[in-house]
């Protein structure tokens, strides 16, 4: 046999897999040192499960303008996340003159709106997601136009919403 090209065939064949090895090595460093942050889309889904929980067949829910309306149960959330400051939300009705109707929940931090201002300021902070949308609801047995304001906020970071 051919000792010669055997010694160099096993050089190679050494070398190839070190090779494949290190840029795999390099490939899975990669993917697992990228930041990824989807604070973002938790408070647009958020935003879309409350707003889907509370508009009916194109109409504020009436049960939604009633006092003992909750949130939590109805659209199926779970209170423990808002308790633990990990989400939060603000709902507002305004009607067409931009005069508040009902200024219903505001859930998970007391300072909702002020860190929502300041919620570009570092990496850490909690992302925001604002929109005022033109609903119908009924005041007195007749149909008003008016605003349904939602503010959505995801702060998870520390619990593995952002690597």
């Amino acid at each position: 046999m051919n000792k010669k090209g055997e010694r160099i065939f096993s050089v190679w064949w050494v070398l190839s897999i070190v090779f494949i090895s290190v840029v795999f090595a390099g490939a899975v460093y990669m993917i697992y040192s990228t930041d990824v942050n989807i604070r973002d889309e938790e408070s647009k889904i958020l935003y879309e499960r409350i707003y889907d929980c509370i508009i009916e067949n194109g109409y504020v829910s009436e049960d939604f303008l009633k006092n003992d309306f909750d949130i939590f149960s109805v659209c199926k959330l779970n209170k423990n996340l808002f308790s633990e400051g990990l989400f939060a939300f603000s709902i507002s009705l305004y009607d067409e003159n931009d005069n508040l109707v009902q200024d219903k929940f505001t859930t998970g931090f007391s300072d909702i709106s002020e860190r929502c201002v300041y919620s570009r300021s570092s990496k850490n902070s909690p992302t925001c997601f604002d929109k005022k949308s033109l609903v119908f609801y009924f005041d007195s047995n007749k149909i008003r136009k008016g605003y349904l304001e939602i503010l959505t906020v995801s702060n998870n970071f520390e619990k593995g919403g952002s690597r």
